[in-house]
């Protein structure tokens, strides 16, 4: 390849389509309603009259999901690594990094107890290593579609942030965990909407005017809202889980202390969305230096 040929390679001026069609849309919000509807569920109020219902229906979507979310990864890894892939390979990583610390003493297997109290570990990898499996099965080349990941990444670094916000259908549950479902369900429903939309406009805008900067907004207000829900309930609450005792504590609400805590995650994981720009970085120095090599050859 000439260095001409690569500094058009590593242009950043090449002009994106102005919105991608729905084909690449609904792929990638699929994840995000699959967990966002089972959060919602699963923190719905008991007195709303449906939480004994909800919340096993959260469940099951919340796991079903899971298996969804599988095979999204691999036809999306079998096909390249399409933009909308990313947060499946994100959330596959998280949920079996997450599931590894997790028990499940009460999962019982044809009246079998699972597991007993013992943490999952490395059986939370195997549907995960089951995919990678598949695709070294059914893939013409093992190293291709591992290859279109990384060029991927390298030319659209803002992928990467992407891969990022996968954490954030999680988060939800993780955040409000514990916490009197009449705080914590308003506070996933919003968070659900701003989730649902910076994915939106992502995957609907390849500009990054119209689709990245959305999507960390969109991600800052969703950190902030389980931030402020959350923090909401346990400085205005005394909750003893010994005696499942739950009060209001006496005095004013420290209005001050909540907002503090509710703005410094949701900074720094907007901080966090922002750290592949330094692979955007790099890519604009590698052009730098191409463009001169081939200015001084000519």
């Amino acid at each position: 390849m000439t260095a001409q040929a690569q500094v058009q390679l590593l242009d950043f001026h090449q002009k994106p389509a102005l919105r991608m069609p729905w084909s690449q849309i609904w792929p990638g919000m699929l994840l995000f309603l699959l967990i966002g509807a089972a959060a919602i569920l699963m923190e719905t109020p008991y007195r709303a009259g449906q939480a004994y219902q909800a919340y096993p229906i959260g469940i099951i979507l919340f796991l079903g999901g899971y298996l969804v979310i599988l095979v999204g990864l691999l036809w999306g890894w079998l096909n390249g690594f399409p933009r909308w892939t990313f947060p499946y390979l994100g959330y596959s990583l998280i949920f079996s990094w997450y599931m590894s610390y997790m028990a499940s003493p009460g999962l019982m297997l044809f009246n079998t107890p699972v597991f007993g109290r013992q943490l999952w570990g490395w059986r939370a990898w195997v549907p995960l290593g089951v995919v990678a499996l598949l695709v070294l099965i059914l893939s013409k080349s093992a190293t291709q579609p591992v290859m279109n990941l990384l060029k991927n990444a390298w030319m659209d670094w803002t992928q990467l942030a992407f891969f990022l916000y996968s954490l954030l259908p999680l988060s939800v549950l993780i955040l409000l965990d514990e916490m009197d479902k009449s705080y914590s369900f308003p506070a996933s429903v919003i968070a659900v909407i701003f989730i649902l939309l910076g994915a939106f406009l992502y995957l609907k805008y390849p500009d990054w005017r119209k689709g990245f900067l959305p999507l960390v907004f969109c991600a800052f207000l969703a950190i902030l809202t389980l931030g402020f829900g959350s923090q909401l309930y346990w400085q205005t609450h005394y909750v003893n889980f010994t005696t499942q005792e739950y009060r209001l504590l006496p005095g004013p609400v420290p209005w001050r202390t909540i907002l503090s805590k509710s703005i410094l995650p949701a900074v720094v994981f907007t901080l966090v969305l922002l750290v592949p720009g330094l692979l955007g970085i790099a890519r604009w120095l590698v052009q730098l230096v191409i463009s001169r090599k081939s200015q001084s050859s000519t």
